[in-house]
């Protein structure tokens, strides 16, 4: 039993002084809670800083809080024991002294703290791995503190780092308990939540001064500057408005103030909206449209004008805790500038447009001074214009500007132009010329204008607007010799084809007097040699004549309405004749109607000269002639079972004078001028073909008459 006590009491004494220790720290806790509760200055951390020491019988102990970037200090307070003669110094203040490569000491402690570790430090000479990065740190903490042994731990604001607690002896080594560190966690947590409310407490008091310094500020604006300003409560609604404000909108005080909700106006964007609400500022150009605003019933506005335009700027206010308490809303009424500016553009671009187009110059000659000037931003590089002697005295002299002029030209342009305006004789002219430029003579126009100081004097300035004019000058000779050209080619096939058809339609005429007399069978054949030979040579003729005229555009389209179904029988029983003995024809007229409206002739034309492309070319087989309906268009065919068509031929077969068979009679033109009259009639041709397989011609015509019957579909 005996040993049995002697097991237990020292059992009993730890637990004894366990439960004293507990007792101790609750009521350090209980002092410090009430002290912070009671009273927050200077002195009162002080006081709960001594209470802490004398709790642990330490030597020094070091409270530190730093700013939001961790690198000025907020708050610092120290206490140490009575008779210590070392005050603690912090190591920022020691390595400060110490040259520039203890700056990096100093961002490692800093970044160490910053982590929220807790130091434990038994023995300065034995220092855990997170101080072991420099033997200069220890050294300069024992030379300088005298320490021997400390514990730091981390305070808080709002769960982020914000500084430490710093607890160390002087006189001994010390060996920090798990309850010891415990216990100054609790503390620190104390310490932390009562830094954070003076935090605060000091914050609110700033944002107060900040706020009064805007009001004062806003006084000022809204007394000075020319610009409209309105302020907004935190919810968007407006609270005040200056007199520039109402004046831009055309509204009245008691009208807005107080009503108005900025997140309702119809000009700010969403998107803007959102972003002054996130806090962030923008500015934007508007066409504000008071008719919108009026729609909207957003406020009512007296404002003459139905549109301004108006930069604005929001600027969302924010206390230090960065919440929003209002929004400055700035606008500037830039409606007679802005318009103004787009008159200039719209017209310098037009002036470019016409500069850049016909490769033109404005220049300006000061008379009084003797000095040419440009305007780079409408002439760009002038350096390309040789004939301009920028700064020549004899600018205006034969010997100088003129000297470029052609000598054929040299006597009108000086004594038309140049001498007059520089009298004062006249004050506009406009005079085309040729002049050397570059080696290369160029045609040119200049228009020049004069302006004068006084009645009757010379004048001050002179103008001109001087344009190469080559290009145009040489297409309208070119226009002049093809008009020319054309008109003489048209006039000589007229003429060709009245000398021909005069001795054609006697030969015609004394040919058939012939067919009357002897028949035999030598005659006959004589007799159908001519006659096959004069048709040719007839349809020869009216092919070039018709082809000059389509060229000279002289081909006249006569719409009437026609029986369109007795058309297409007179042309199948014409050519039925004219096919070979082998070849059959076949005639198809597939419409619900009989009349069409178009030019018959040049239908009758068109058709004929595809009918004798297929005659020609088909010696045996079939030719077929039908009328279609293709939408609400007409399509006729044209088809035979003759030679057919290489693909390389089909691509040259309207081409004017081209053969696909040499052999055959014909100057090639028939497929061309059927091509140009379809394009005249407003219609289209297509060709199918193969090679020994025959071809298959087609044209479509709209219907060019709305009280024409419509085909079907």
């Amino acid at each position: 039993m005996k040993e049995s006590r002697d097991d237990e009491a020292p059992k009993d004494m730890l637990s004894t002084k366990a439960n004293a220790e507990m007792l101790t720290f609750r009521k350090l806790v209980s002092r410090l809670l009430n002290l912070f509760m009671h009273s927050r200055d200077r002195d009162t951390v002080n006081t709960a800083l001594s209470l802490v020491l004398s709790f642990l019988q330490a030597d020094r102990i070091s409270l530190r809080v730093f700013d939001r970037n961790f690198i000025d200090e907020d708050f610092s307070y120290t206490v140490t024991r009575q008779g210590l003669a070392t005050p603690l110094r912090a190591l920022p203040e020691i390595l400060k002294e110490k040259d520039p490569t203890y700056s990096q000491l100093i961002e490692q402690l800093v970044a160490l703290l910053k982590t929220g570790k807790e130091l434990v430090v038994d023995n300065v000479n034995q220092l855990p791995a997170e101080l072991a990065f420099s033997h200069r740190l220890t050294e300069e903490l024992i030379r300088t503190n005298e320490t021997k042994s400390c514990l730091t731990l981390p305070t808080y604001s709002r769960e982020v780092v914000n500084g430490y607690i710093m607890i160390d002896f002087v006189d001994h080594y010390h060996t920090w308990k798990r309850a010891e560190i415990e216990n100054m966690r609790v503390v620190c947590e104390i310490f932390s939540n009562t830094i954070d409310h003076e935090r605060v407490y000091k914050e609110r008091e700033i944002s107060a001064l900040k706020t009064l310094k805007n009001e004062v500020l806003l006084n000022l604006i809204f007394q000075k500057l020319p610009i409209g300003v309105e302020l907004y409560d935190e919810k968007g609604i407006l609270t005040r408005i200056n007199k520039s404000d109402l004046a831009i909108f055309g509204i009245t005080e008691e009208n807005v103030v107080g009503i108005v909700d900025l997140f309702r106006n119809p000009m700010i964007t969403e998107e803007h909206k959102q972003q002054i609400q996130q806090g962030i500022e923008v500015e934007f150009e508007v066409d504000y449209n008071f008719k919108v605003i009026s729609e909207n019933k957003y406020y009512e506005s007296d404002c003459p004008e139905q549109q301004k335009r108006l930069i604005c700027r929001i600027i969302p206010l924010m206390d230090t805790f960065d919440n929003i308490f209002g929004y400055l809303f700035l606008v500037n009424d830039i409606s007679a500038d802005y318009q103004q500016k787009r008159e200039l553009e719209y017209n310098l671009t037009k002036l470019r447009m016409a500069l850049d187009t016909g490769k033109a110059l404005i220049w300006e000659y000061d008379v009084e001074n003797n000095q040419l000037s440009f305007d780079d931003t409408l002439t760009g590089d002038i350096r390309s214009w040789i004939f301009m002697n920028a700064g020549n005295d004899d600018m205006f002299t034969s010997e100088g500007q003129m000297q470029g002029v052609h000598p054929e030209d040299m006597d009108r342009f000086y004594n038309q132009a140049v001498t007059p305006i520089l009298n004062g004789e006249i004050n506009q002219v406009t005079i085309t010329y040729r002049q050397y430029m570059n080696g290369k003579l160029e045609w040119l126009t200049s228009n020049f204008r004069s302006t004068q100081t006084k009645e009757g004097k010379k004048p001050s300035k002179v103008f001109c607007y001087t344009m190469i004019v080559t290009e145009q000058h040489e297409t309208e000779l070119e226009l002049v010799k093809m008009k020319e050209a054309d008109r003489l080619k048209t006039v000589f096939m007229e003429n060709l084809s009245h000398e021909i058809r005069t001795p054609l339609n006697a030969i015609v005429g004394f040919s058939n007097i012939l067919a009357e007399g002897n028949h035999t069978p030598e005659n006959e054949e004589f007799i159908r040699l001519i006659h096959e030979n004069n048709e040719t040579l007839l349809n020869l003729v009216s092919n070039m004549l018709d082809l000059s005229k389509l060229d000279a555009g002289e081909i006249e389209y006569v719409y009437q309405d026609f029986d369109l179904q007795k058309m297409g029988e007179e042309l199948y029983h014409l050519y039925a004749q004219k096919k070979q003995s082998e070849v059959t024809a076949t005639f198809h007229y597939n419409l619900p109607f009989t009349t069409w409206y178009s030019d018959e002739k040049r239908m009758r034309q068109i058709i004929s000269l595809l009918l004798d492309n297929a005659v020609k070319f088909t010696q045996k087989g079939e030719i077929s002639l039908s009328f279609e309906a293709e939408e609400e268009k007409l399509k006729v065919i044209v088809s035979d079972t003759g030679i057919g068509l290489t693909e390389e031929e089909r691509k040259n077969l309207f081409s004017p004078f081209y053969q696909s068979d040499t052999f055959q009679k014909g100057a090639g033109l028939g497929l061309h001028i059927s091509q140009k009259l379809i394009k005249g009639l407003g219609g289209t041709v297509c060709v199918e073909s193969e090679k020994d397989r025959g071809s298959k011609f087609w044209f479509t015509l709209p219907a060019t008459n709305t009280e024409q019957v419509p085909i079907p579909h």
